[in-house]
């Protein structure tokens, strides 16, 4: 159980899931959502602080690739979610290396893991520098299969809500969905109401503006890569969130549960477009045999 630790955070990474345990900050405040004991990932069905793989999101049903087609597992309604139930989150990871300052956990992924083809073969560094985390993943393959890796920790950074917490996502669109979550193709751009968190605001406000739906569970896109920010005006502190994946989903926890209750936890969580192996003109997420695949996410934190 790798614990990266400096004078100004502290990361518990579990091999399970490659999770993320803990985030604790400076002064003692858990910024992450964690549960009881390791045992405890392994039963439950909200992706506390999980890797995502091989698939961040929703694929409906599955996908044609090179003229073949690959039906996934399906486990939110119609459409593979988060890689399928024995996803990234569910295998166990091997701790490569681990220090003080960074940890480096592998997996392998066999040719048809989940439905997925061929055999993905992942790295993840996961860095502390201050009192900022990077996660970077690089992975390759022996045969063209979609690949979209993210991270699901749930973050609140004072109180007991995500509610009373402003966000400010500087994102230039919202990707439109259907009533299965899936994207229908469409960008939506954000020109105000509950949706556009582009000047930051209170996500308490937001949701409840969000005409019953009971949250957030949409994905932004940007021109260039995710910038965001979550901060806790009661306590001072803000976490910035950047990467170099286009689009980020925003899941404000309306479905947590015991241990934790709905809206104790938000998760940001960088990645390509759901569904986009059906939908390719919301961006390529195929690998193929001699390419890398490389993403990176970074959590920063500060204190006002």
């Amino acid at each position: 159980m790798p614990t990266l630790k400096n004078d100004q955070l502290s990361v518990t990474i579990l091999p399970y899931g490659a999770r993320i345990q803990s985030i604790r900050l400076a002064g003692g405040w858990e910024a992450v959502l964690g549960l009881e004991d390791e045992a405890a990932y392994h039963d439950e069905p909200m992706f506390h602080g999980a890797a995502l793989g091989r698939y961040a999101n929703r694929i409906r049903g599955g996908f044609t690739l090179d003229g073949e087609r690959f039906e996934l597992p399906q486990n939110n309604g119609p459409n593979c979610l988060h890689g399928g139930p024995g996803g990234f989150h569910a295998q166990e990871w091997a701790v490569e290396d681990h220090s003080d300052e960074c940890a480096i956990l592998s997996l392998s992924s066999p040719d048809g893991d989940q439905g997925f083809p061929g055999q993905l073969d992942v790295r993840l560094e996961a860095r502390i520098d201050g009192a900022r985390l990077r996660l970077g993943f690089e992975a390759t393959t022996d045969r063209p299969t979609p690949v979209n890796l993210s991270y699901h920790p749930y973050f609140r950074l004072g109180g007991d809500t995500i509610r009373d917490h402003v966000l400010k996502v500087e994102a230039m669109g919202v990707l439109h969905v259907d009533e299965d979550l899936v994207p229908t193709g469409e960008i939506m751009p954000l020109v105000g109401g509950a949706l556009d968190l582009r000047e930051g605001g209170e996500l308490g406000r937001h949701i409840d503006a969000l005409n019953g739906s009971g949250g957030f569970d949409h994905c932004f896109t940007w021109a260039e890569g995710v910038t965001a920010e979550l901060s806790h005006p009661g306590s001072g502190r803000r976490m910035k969130v950047t990467s170099n994946a286009p689009m980020m989903q925003v899941y404000t926890g309306q479905g947590l549960a015991e241990p934790h209750q709905p809206y104790a936890g938000v998760a940001l969580e960088p990645q390509s477009a759901p569904d986009a192996p059906n939908r390719p003109r919301l961006g390529n997420t195929i690998l193929r045999p001699g390419e890398t695949y490389r993403r990176w996410i970074a959590y920063e934190f500060l204190q006002d």
